[in-house]
C-alpha cells in the first residue's frame, strides 16, 4: 500500500475516534448523573458510573442515587452532601454487623477525622454494610468517629449492618455544637450494627 494512503487512513481513523468520543461525552453530560454507580478500589474508573473512591462515587451519583461499594480498603474521610444510599456488604440480615466482604473505611492515615460526615440539612441517607475503623488520635477527640452529623439538622438517616472498630470517640455522633444554633436530628434509625 502507498505510504500516503496509509497515513491518510490512520489520520481518518484517529479523527473519527476523537469526534465520536466527543459526541459520547456530550451525550453523557446531557443525560445527567447516573442513579446508580459502582466503586472499587481496584478500578476501573471511567469517570461516569465506575469510580475508585467512595467520595468520587457520591460526587458522581444523582441525588437520591445508590453507590455500590466493592470489598477493599478505602483510606477516606467521606463527606455525604446529598441524599444517597451507600451499600457495601450487609451480610446476613438477621445478624448484627457487616458481611465478610464488607468494604473497609480506614482512618489510619488521618487525625481528627470521621469515617463518614453527614453535612447540614441532608436527608434520606442509608449507610449499610461497611467496616469503619481506625479513626482516632493519641488523645480523646470528638472528631474521631465512625459517622458524624455534628450539624444543625438531618433527617431520615438509616445506619445498619456496619462494624465500628478502634475509634477515638464514638461509633455515631450527632448533635449541633456547643452553644450554636440548635436544630433537630429527626427520624434516625440505627440498627444491626456492631461496635
Amino acid at each position: 500500500m502507498n505510504s500516503k494512503l496509509i497515513k491518510f487512513l490512520v489520520f481518518f481513523i484517529l479523527v473519527t475516534l476523537i469526534f465520536n468520543f466527543g459526541l459520547l461525552r456530550k451525550k453523557i453530560n446531557a443525560i445527567g448523573p447516573p442513579t446508580e454507580v459502582w466503586v472499587d478500589d481496584d478500578g476501573p474508573d471511567n469517570g461516569y458510573d465506575h469510580f475508585d473512591t467512595i467520595q468520587e462515587g457520591i460526587n458522581g451519583v444523582a441525588n437520591g442515587g445508590i453507590v455500590h461499594v466493592a470489598a477493599g480498603t478505602y483510606s477516606e474521610s467521606v463527606i455525604i452532601n446529598k441524599s444517597v444510599h451507600l451499600i457495601g456488604d450487609p451480610g446476613d440480615l438477621t445478624t448484627p454487623g457487616c458481611g465478610n466482604n464488607a468494604p473497609i473505611v480506614d482512618g489510619s492515615s488521618f487525625t481528627y477525622k470521621s469515617g463518614f460526615n453527614i453535612i447540614n440539612n441532608i436527608s434520606n441517607v442509608i449507610i449499610e454494610g461497611f467496616k469503619i475503623q481506625n479513626f482516632k488520635t493519641p488523645a480523646v477527640n470528638t472528631n474521631c468517629n465512625g459517622i458524624t452529623a455534628w450539624v444543625i439538622t438531618t433527617n431520615n438517616i438509616i445506619i445498619r449492618y456496619n462494624y465500628f472498630y478502634d475509634l477515638g470517640y464514638a461509633a455515631i455522633l450527632t448533635g449541633n455544637g456547643w452553644g450554636s444554633l440548635q436544630g433537630i436530628h429527626d427520624n434516625w434509625k440505627v440498627e444491626y450494627n456492631k461496635v
